[in-house]
């Protein structure tokens, strides 16, 4: 078995595909793996699921803290 890391990692759904119109693929570390969902909707979800788990997927070193934006209190 090989692990991946999500790193610099791609995922969408894979139009040009033609025998399937279900397939969506992940391109990571060179590699592209192609995946077989049950229905389009699936394949959304799927995709959808992996998107954001990808942008946080940075070392915690390298990930930028996110800035809240500060909420002021007004004075009565």
């Amino acid at each position: 078995f090989r692990s991946y890391t999500l790193q610099v990692a791609n995922v969408g759904l894979a139009n040009d595909y033609k025998d399937r119109t279900t397939v969506f693929r992940v391109r990571l570390e060179g590699e592209q793996l192609l995946f077989l969902a049950l229905g389009i909707e699936v394949a959304v979800a799927w995709v959808k699921s992996l998107l954001p788990a990808i942008v946080i997927s940075d070392s915690l070193e390298d990930r930028k803290t996110p800035k809240y934006p500060k909420l002021l209190h007004g004075r009565r």
